[in-house]
C-alpha cells in the first residue's frame, strides 16, 4: 500500500483526507457523510497523528453533526451518560443515528 501511495499520490496526500475528516455534516444525509468520514479515516490508518480509533471517531462524528441532528441527538440522549452514549458498538450507534436522521427528513 505504501508503494502505491508513493507512486500515485502527492507527498501531501494525507492533508486532503484530513480535510475530509474535518467536514461537518451540514445538509449531507448522515449515512453518506459518515461513510465518507470512515473511509477517509481508514486511509489515514498509517498516520497515527490523524487516524482516529472508534472511540475518538465517535466523539468526532458527534461534534460535527448537523444542527438539527445534533439537537435531536441531545434530546434523545438526555443527561450524560445518556441513552445513546450507552450503545458501545460503533456500527450500531451509527445505525441508530442514521435512523434518527432519516426521521428528521
Amino acid at each position: 500500500m505504501a508503494r502505491l501511495r508513493d507512486k500515485w499520490l502527492s507527498n501531501m496526500w494525507f492533508v486532503e483526507y484530513g480535510k475530509i475528516l474535518m467536514t461537518p455534516q451540514s445538509d449531507t444525509p448522515f449515512t453518506q457523510w459518515v461513510n465518507t468520514l470512515r473511509n477517509a479515516n481508514k486511509i489515514l490508518r498509517s498516520k497515527e497523528d490523524l487516524y482516529m480509533d472508534n472511540k475518538r471517531l465517535r466523539r468526532h462524528i458527534r461534534v460535527l453533526l448537523s444542527d438539527n441532528l445534533g439537537v435531536e441527538y441531545g434530546t434523545i440522549n438526555g443527561d450524560a451518560p445518556g441513552v445513546l452514549d450507552t450503545i458501545a458498538d460503533l456500527d450500531k450507534w451509527i445505525a441508530h443515528i442514521g435512523h434518527m436522521d432519516d426521521n428528521l427528513c
